[in-house]
């Protein structure tokens, strides 16, 4: 049997050495692992070999060894500090034959009790061994601390250290020296002792003031231990570069002392090298100037001062960060990163670029630009004018802008180092006409960065469902008036409009100081424009007759359910099947005349005084359903804003939406134009009319672009807007924005649009808005042009300001 000094010798030379690298990538490589915990399962009696082996004496003893040993430490260190072991470990846990292993032992009683007995045994040992070495330490770290202050021992405390006449480390005070951890005397690992620990934590602050240790000392020991190196460099600066800190006994700046012997081997501050580090002027102030080193290595030399070292610094980066070339690489022919130097950028996210490759020019889109920094060459910092350079390096850190883009001409090919510069406008005007749709357009204004460039969007884009939105004081009414003009300027389609703020009854109206013809135009494509407004008279007034309304809106109107009101409901329905009363309040007086149950509906009616609702047709001829099934107009404006109640509004937004969608075989396109959608038709309805209006609107969204009916949906709300609409739009006019919340809503239903983009429109203007889907070839920031209409309302003028 071999002695514990062998054991331990054999454990030192083993664990001493660094892993060979081969030998690890061999393990993974073959399997090792898989391979024994299959051999293992394969044991008969697994749980009876794990017992015996816990319970064996030897084990026991050979584990106090191996624990006993000093080189275990640094065995655990390496390898917990090496990627391979790592690797290694995780692969192992990962196994399933190694999980069966720790299944099958630790689910045995014995080898639960074999190993609570071992663990219990293990543990009392290795306290009594942390006590003892914490105990050897704290005296280390005492006489180390004393011979700092250069007094002894017996004058402090009147005792003599069992090791004071013992060689040692000078930081640690170790007893046994390694040579290859200590190099030149010194420790360079992180100054692990225990008391010195707690000298730094404050845990013994009686005691430190007792040795002498300042409170700019006790912060470079702070930072030196926690890791905090950017407070140990400034106290050690400060130290150096002010009035050194010195310790009780006035022997010598203790701040400088520390971070010679710990900082400077490490090499950690700010990745200076230590062998720079220790030539600065921070590691050599405060020693006596036989040991201060120069620049060039010869002593008496000057060192450059900061200023200067710091504007040579600045300038060099500067020449390197300008000398950036601008240049972009696609591995598809259709997508593309670049980057480009900061200085004097004129690349725009959303903004237009040529690429010139190998084949030709590329006419290509920045979709997104970031700034970002890469690693540039190490460099040595020089010395003064006329000075040698000094080994002192640093890397220099490069700031460029780098992004991503998409091909829109010219691509098909990969390219790489094509060089980027801003399209001319002349260049994005050619692109843009080559690349024109031959049916007709609709321009709205000019590109917003591209000025003079006239945005003419594809009038066929409106064939799928739209959806506008900004913020209150982004444009937006006065952007969708435009988009409207232009429709009835330069199409046939058939618009609806239920306007909720009587924005767009002025259509018809011109502007003072518009173009003569564009006004004969205008005038032209308007003479089919009909507004009903409850404010009219006669047949141009908003009107409605109950008995034209569907049986479910009806009862929404007196807010009957079909279950709990059941007598009354079924009374209504009777009631207006015999009656062939159309006028509200003829039919409850007839309903006054009747049964019990007539009576309760009447009272009913009377209660929430529907009868005196103004959209009501009462003695007018005519209705608006009657209009829309067979009237001749071109653009009927729906004028809810003119009507007194919430009810009414969403009555009247039912009906329009419902007989749109009943007559939805007589496949005549028609564009239906919501305003505030997120009160027509939103995400939790409020009452039963609200909810029908939605679920008309949610049926024309989905599947009403068959029948030709289109939606533009217009809202300040996007998350409010019922999901099932917004879900099938395929256009988006994106004005400012300046809610987060509501610009990912909206990205994750046109997530076809960057949000590079998207993010762009908090820094919109009024009137700006950003354009994408089936409208435009690709998206595009615009500016809307000039109305010819009038406004029909407006804010209110801030006179009082």
């Amino acid at each position: 049997m071999a002695t514990a000094n062998d054991v331990s010798g054999m454990v030192d030379r083993v664990v001493g050495r660094q892993l060979s690298q081969a030998i690890a990538d061999l393990l993974v490589r073959h399997h090792f692992v898989e391979r024994v915990a299959g051999q293992i399962l394969a044991t008969a009696d697994l749980e009876s070999a794990v017992v015996a082996a816990l319970e064996d004496e030897r084990t026991e003893r050979i584990l106090k060894q191996v624990l006993a040993s000093p080189a275990f430490e640094d065995m655990l260190v390496e390898a917990f500090e090496s990627q391979v072991a790592a690797d290694l470990l995780e692969r192992m846990l990962a196994s399933p034959e190694m999980e069966q292993v720790l299944a099958r032992v630790l689910s045995s009683p014995a080898v639960r009790s074999a190993l609570s007995q071992q663990t219990a045994t293990f543990a009392g040992e290795m306290a009594v061994g942390l006590r003892a070495r914490a105990k050897h330490l704290d005296e280390a770290t005492e006489g180390t601390v004393r011979r700092w202050r250069r007094t002894p021992p017996e004058e402090a405390s009147g005792k003599t250290s069992r090791r004071s006449d013992q060689p040692g480390c000078r930081v640690c005070g170790r007893r046994r020296h390694d040579q290859r951890r200590h190099p030149g005397g010194r420790c360079a690992p992180e100054l692990r002792c225990l008391s010195v620990r707690r000298l730094a934590a404050g845990r013994a602050g009686v005691r430190s003031r007792r040795v002498g240790l300042d409170p700019g000392s006790r912060r470079l020991l702070r930072g030196l231990l926690d890791g905090d190196w950017s407070n140990a460099w400034h106290a050690a600066h400060g130290a150096a570069s002010r009035r050194p800190q010195r310790c009780a006994a006035g022997r010598g700046p203790l701040s400088t002392a520390l971070l010679r012997a710990a900082t400077c081997d490490r090499a950690l501050v700010r990745g200076v090298p230590a062998r720079s580090f220790r030539q600065s002027p921070a590691c050599s102030a405060g020693l006596p100037r036989r040991h201060r080193r120069s620049p060039c290595g010869t002593p008496g030399d000057g060192w450059v001062t900061s200023a200067e070292s710091i504007e040579r610094f600045r300038s060099f980066r500067r020449e390197l960060e300008r000398s950036v070339l601008p240049l972009a690489t696609s591995l598809d022919g259709r997508r593309f990163t670049l980057q480009a130097p900061l200085h004097d950028l004129a690349l725009q996210v959303g903004a237009y670029a040529v690429l010139e490759t190998a084949d030709g020019s590329v006419f290509g889109q920045v979709t997104s630009l970031a700034p970002a920094v890469v690693d540039g060459p190490d460099v040595a910092l020089g010395g003064a004018d006329g000075a040698q350079a000094t080994d002192l390096r640093t890397r220099v850190p490069i700031r460029l802008a780098q992004g991503e883009g998409v091909v829109l001409a010219g691509g098909g090919k990969p390219f790489h180092d094509a060089v980027v510069r801003p399209a001319e406008p002349g260049e994005v005007r050619s692109q843009l006409e080559e690349g024109a749709l031959s049916r007709g357009s609709l321009e709205i204004g000019e590109l917003l960065l591209a000025p003079g460039v006239p945005l003419k969007l594809d009038a066929g884009g409106f064939s799928r469902h739209t959806f506008l939105c900004g913020q209150s004081g982004s444009g937006k009414t006065y952007s969708l008036g435009l988009l409207l003009e232009r429709l009835l300027l330069d199409t046939s389609l058939r618009i609806v409009v239920l306007d909720p703020n009587s924005d767009y009854v002025r259509l018809a109206e011109t502007r003072a100081g518009v173009d003569a013809e564009l006004v004969t135009r205008h005038e032209a494509s308007t003479r089919g424009l009909t507004v009903r407004s409850a404010g009219d008279h006669g047949g141009e007034r908003l009107r409605l007759r109950f008995a034209e309304l569907d049986p479910s809106a009806q009862a929404a109107v007196l807010r009957l359910d079909p279950i709990d009101d059941r007598v009354e409901y079924a009374e209504l329905l009777e009631l207006v099947e015999t009656s062939k009363q159309a006028e509200l309040g003829s039919l409850f007086r007839l309903a006054m005349e009747g049964g019990d149950e007539a009576k309760s509906l009447a009272l009913r009616a009377r209660n929430l005084r529907i009868d005196q609702w103004a959209v009501w047709a009462r003695s007018d001829p005519g209705s608006l359903i009657e209009e829309l099934e067979g009237g001749d107009w071109r653009c009927l404006v729906v004028d809810l804003g003119s009507l007194g109640s919430r009810e009414e509004q969403a009555l009247t937004a039912e009906a329009v939406l419902g007989t749109l969608w009943r007559n939805r075989a007589a496949r005549e396109p028609v564009l239906i134009v919501i305003d505030e959608a997120h009160n027509v038709c939103p995400q939790f309805p409020a009452d039963a009319l609200t909810a029908f209006s939605t679920e008309h609107a949610v049926a024309i969204a989905g599947e009403g672009r068959k029948f030709g009916l289109y939606l533009l949906v217009s809202t300040q709300r996007p998350q409010k807007v019922h999901e099932n609409v917004l879900s099938q739009c395929d256009n988006l006019i994106l004005m400012r924005m300046n809610s987060e919340a509501d610009l990912r809503s909206i990205a994750e239903t046109f997530s076809f649009v960057p949000w590079s983009l998207l993010a762009q429109a908090v820094t919109l203007s009024q009137g700006e808005a950003l354009v994408a889907g089936k409208l435009f070839s690709h998206p595009a920031f615009a500016r809307f042009g000039r109305r010819v209409s009038e406004e029909g309302g407006g804010d209110v003028p801030a006179d009082w300001a």
